[in-house]
């Protein structure tokens, strides 16, 4: 009986914290697919580090959001880009997932896809009122889901 309540505890224990290095390698391999792409103009725009540290940029598929993302990241210290309709985020949420990246040292959140995720209000402000040294810049392709 002993055995199997260790076990039960380690897989609890294993299943509470994203792979952040997993996640890292993913939003690299993603940047490097998209490394010769045009700077999206939008990006002059963007002020990381600045008020409103929450940003949230919304428009049609296809329009470089997450190009543009990816290059905020790739210009920017201590930030880190994640996409909350993969299958290995969606299980951790947006609140729970920026909380353990914020905690491991990044400061600037570049969350794609958010309109898949529908707590992404809830979650984007808890981040917000808990970590004021953060920026959190979501992006999405559902402009209904982004209305104020």
């Amino acid at each position: 009986m002993a055995d199997i309540t260790s076990q039960c505890k380690i897989t609890v224990l294993s299943r509470t914290g994203a792979d952040l290095t997993k996640i890292k390698e993913m939003a690299l391999n993603l940047a490097k697919s998209k490394e010769n792409l045009q700077k999206r103009d939008f990006l002059n725009d963007i002020r990381v580090g600045s008020e409103q540290r929450i940003k949230v940029l919304r428009g049609f598929r296809v329009t470089g959001k997450t190009t543009g993302l990816l290059q905020i990241m790739t210009n920017t210290e201590k930030s880190i880009y994640f996409s909350l309709d993969h299958p290995y985020i969606e299980p951790y949420g947006l609140y729970e997932l920026g909380k353990q990246l914020i905690v491991a040292g990044y400061s600037t959140l570049l969350v794609d896809e958010a309109q898949y995720y529908k707590d992404w209000k809830k979650d984007a402000k808890a981040l917000y009122d808990e970590f004021p040294n953060a920026t959190i810049i979501l992006s999405g392709s559902a402009p209904l889901a982004f209305e104020p």
